[in-house]
């Protein structure tokens, strides 16, 4: 019996040659953590962040979270004010919407006051 050969890989992954200058822009290092402005409401509550890339365009961008928990944005290490905000309950998708107004930049969500140890969360444009 003939052992099974791999099939080639369709694209092989991009390499940098040592000593060579990569192709693609520098990244931006990533927008700096900020503690919360509020405490979670139970001491049992989870939180935890989540570096974005630079969108493409500034605009108005609306996070959506699956469950309830406060979201922040951090921008220029500094706190994006929430431009508008909904909530839903006893609705198993989306339980909160906040929009944020961000610039073409990196920036942070950070979530808290999270009752499980998972959440989804969706971003898009508006």
């Amino acid at each position: 019996m003939t052992p099974p050969t791999p099939s080639p890989t369709p694209h092989p992954a991009p390499t940098t040659p040592v000593g060579s200058t990569p192709t693609s822009p520098p990244k931006s290092s990533p927008p700096r953590r900020i503690p919360p402005p509020r405490p979670g409401k139970s001491p049992t509550s989870f939180a935890g962040f989540v570096d974005v890339p630079a969108p493409v365009t500034a605009g108005t961008y609306k996070i959506s979270l699956s469950a309830e928990g406060w979201v922040d944005v951090i921008q220029n290490d500094q706190f994006v004010k929430a431009s508008d905000f909904s909530g839903a309950t006893g609705c198993d998708v989306i339980r909160k919407v906040v929009k944020f107004d961000l610039v073409a930049q990196p920036f942070t969500i950070q979530l808290s006051g999270v009752a499980s140890a998972s959440i989804r969360i969706a971003i898009t444009a508006e």
